[in-house]
């Protein structure tokens, strides 16, 4: 056992239990900590409350002032509690790692005592002066903790149901109910934090924090303690920071009202939240006494709970349970109809209980035909009625309260309906079978074979005509589509074409433009939709049918523009190669000499930028006159027919006889012609011809 811890006064001053209160001007000082021991409260309230939580002052929640006498033999540790303490009803085990928020086995988990799998938390009447219900009492509870939350802000509540109604229907509806709230009307909340403290609540009809009415409340440490616990059903040996405590914190019982008093019948929830607020308006982080994991949300874990919990009044506890329930649902269950379907709800069990009814089963010859939900009697049907095999059920039903009582077994029965079709009309009329009527229904056409029918052509019949379907979702029943095999292609809209023009341009080309319409040859009023468009080199614009390439922006390159056409039953994908190419233009320019006079090994080695890696085609005059306009001298001219040859594959060499030429301009292979003389990639507005004789070699 560690060290208690050691009260030194000087100047009426004293140290007490981890609070320290200075009086007067002098100082006090000296004090042993002490480990997490179990029984010794670590955390305790401001005098007055340590006077209620701690009434002989000695730091220890025990009997003996010391810790537990052996924690190995001990079943509970109310056993040793130095006050007496009624433990809380749980509908079950409290479950480890069930939070709906909140860290699993943190400072919201709440835990019960593995051995006992409850006493997750208590409650207790303090009566000054022993006379019940006339006012003066004061109402305590103990909530039991994985960690300690230490000034972090977490919500612990316990909530009061005192009208006995609850939930938004049935023979006992609180007309108070809503979402996240379904029928209490008080909260006992301790909130830890620098900013909490002890409240009681007003939340008849409310759920929201912001909405609820404090009565009462008093800050962090007047009326709340803490101690170190034993149990967990959370814990980890090797985490040491995992020791459970319990949270002790107390009201006056005048604080819930006049109308309230400790004899007063009523059902009580509690719970914490993962922050200083209600548990209430889907808040709570851990429900305790039943697993959270199996519920959907804190409105139907709350109705689930006060539905089974039993009632009780603070100076009573909890009522006895010594009758078991009375089945009140009637001896009859739902008859059916044969072939009406598997799983059909047949019969409800209910019954009333003087505390609670907890489950329910079922016996008797036909119950293994049967399948019950023992929380619910909802009793179904495991398989499909059929009068012809089975014509009448038997079954025995039985409910068991909280103390295992189990009521007297109820006779019940039910008939299955023997379905006779005796409509002339029907398709199956006078059929031996007995199904139900069965009237001639519409079957569509599948012209493609896929099993899918086309919903604007039907039949109706008893039976399938020849090629068609009861399904009619085909969305493309044409065989000429491109795409009326839906297994193939995937039910979709009929393709009817699939285009894929180009459209060509040399660099800063004018806009070109192209009409969709004219792609395919399709009847009807089609509408088209630009899906993909270019960039980086030039853009796309659609109005109507009419697509507009707009090759003004800077840079060449090549994409594809995608547009989808539409009649508004049919589709078509029309998708364009937009190209814009270089013009080319020389970076190197050699005379290749004739060997003899009019031998074709003489020539250009000409070097291009934008040739593509493909012949250019270079054009040129074979003779050359001199210009004059007047007098004035205009220069050499090319005369005669302009001739043209190709450069080889790789752009680079024209081969020609031994002459005197001019050049008037290139073309590359994507059609853009450079005029000399062709020293940049846009083409002069100056052209000039080059002269560029071959000679013969020498």
């Amino acid at each position: 056992m560690s060290a208690q811890p050691r009260i030194f006064t000087f100047m009426n001053c004293f140290v007490k239990t981890g609070r320290l209160l200075l009086c007067g001007v002098l100082f006090c000082f000296g004090m042993e900590l002490s480990a997490q021991t179990p029984g010794q409260i670590f955390r305790s309230a401001e005098p007055a409350g340590a006077a209620i939580l701690d009434p002989n002052g000695d730091g220890w929640i025990t009997s003996s002032g010391a810790t537990y006498s052996d924690t190995a033999l001990l079943v509970d540790e109310s056993a040793e509690f130095e006050q007496s303490w009624t433990v809380l009803w749980h509908y079950e085990n409290e479950p480890s790692s069930d939070l709906q928020t909140g860290s699993d086995c943190g400072p919201t988990e709440l835990v019960d005592n593995y051995k006992t799998g409850q006493h997750a938390a208590y409650y207790r009447i303090i009566d000054p002066d022993n006379v019940d219900g006339n006012g003066d009492e004061m109402l305590a509870f103990r909530i039991r903790v994985n960690q300690d939350p230490n000034n972090a802000a977490y919500g612990y509540s316990f909530l009061l149901d005192t009208d006995g109604k609850f939930g938004a229907s049935g023979p006992n509806q609180d007309l108070d109910y809503l979402a996240g709230n379904p029928g209490f009307e008080y909260e006992i909340l301790f909130a830890s934090g620098n900013s909490g403290g002890v409240e009681v609540n007003d939340v008849n009809g409310v759920a929201a924090g912001n909405a609820v009415t404090t009565l009462v409340s008093y800050g962090d440490g007047v009326r709340d303690q803490r101690s170190y616990a034993i149990f967990t059903n959370c814990e980890d040996p090797s985490n040491t920071s995992e020791n459970p405590i319990f949270i002790d914190f107390y009201i006056n019982f005048s604080s819930l009202g006049g109308g309230i008093t400790s004899q007063t019948s009523l059902r009580m929830v509690f719970a914490s939240a993962s922050s200083a607020n209600t548990a209430l308006g889907g808040s709570a982080s851990d429900i305790g006494g039943v697993n959270d994991s199996n519920y959907p949300d804190d409105d139907s874990i709350f109705e689930f709970y006060i539905d089974n919990v039993p009632q009780f009044s603070f100076s009573s506890g909890y009522a006895a349970d010594n009758t078991p329930p009375t089945i009140t649902s009637a001896a009859t269950g739902t008859d059916l109809a044969e072939n009406s379907g598997a799983g059909q709800t047949i019969y409800t069990i209910t019954a009333t209980d003087d505390v609670a009814v907890t489950s329910y089963a079922i016996a008797g010859a036909d119950a293994g035909l049967l399948s019950v939900n023992a929380a619910s009697g909802v009793v179904t049907l495991v398989a499909d009625p059929n009068y012809e095999t089975k014509s009448s059920y038997s079954f025995n039903v039985t409910a068991s309260d909280a103390a295992t009582n189990t009521s007297a077994a109820t006779t019940v029965t039910f008939s299955i309906t023997d379905v006779v079709c005796e409509d002339p009309t029907a398709c199956n009329y006078g059929d031996v079978s007995n199904l139900a009527c069965t009237f001639a229904t519409a079957w569509y056409a599948d012209a493609d074979g896929d099993n899918l029918g086309d919903a604007s052509d039907s039949q109706s019949g008893c039976t399938a005509p020849s090629g068609y379907v009861a399904d009619n979702t085909d969305n493309c029943d044409n065989t000429a589509a491109l795409n009326f095999d839906a297994g193939t292609y995937g039910n979709v809209a009929c393709k009817l074409f699939a285009v894929t023009p180009t459209m060509s341009a040399c660099d800063a080309a004018a806009n070109a433009t192209l009409d969709l319409s004219t792609l395919h040859s399709e009847t009807g009023t089609w509408t088209y939709a630009l899906d993909v468009n270019i960039s980086g080199f030039a853009s796309a614009s659609l109005v109507g049918s009419t697509l507009t390439i707009d090759y003004s922006g800077a840079n060449t390159g090549s994409g594809t523009v995608e547009l989808t056409a539409t009649d508004g039953t049919n589709t078509g994908d029309i998708d364009v190669t937009v190209t814009e190419s270089l013009y080319p233009y020389v970076t190197s320019f050699i005379v290749d000499g004739a060997a003899t006079h009019g031998s074709l090994d003489g020539g250009w080695q000409i070097g291009f930028t934008g040739a593509y890696g493909a012949p250019v085609t270079v054009h040129y005059y074979h003779a050359a006159v001199f210009g004059y306009s007047g007098s004035s001298f205009l220069g050499t001219l090319g005369y005669g027919t302009e001739q043209t040859g190709s450069t080889d594959a790789s752009g680079d060499l024209l081969t020609l006889p031994q002459a005197t030429y001019w050049i008037s301009g290139y073309t590359n292979i994507r059609g853009c012609f450079n005029p000399e003389p062709a020293t940049g990639p846009v083409p002069t507005v100056s052209p000039s011809l080059r002269h560029a004789p071959v000679p013969t070699k020498l």
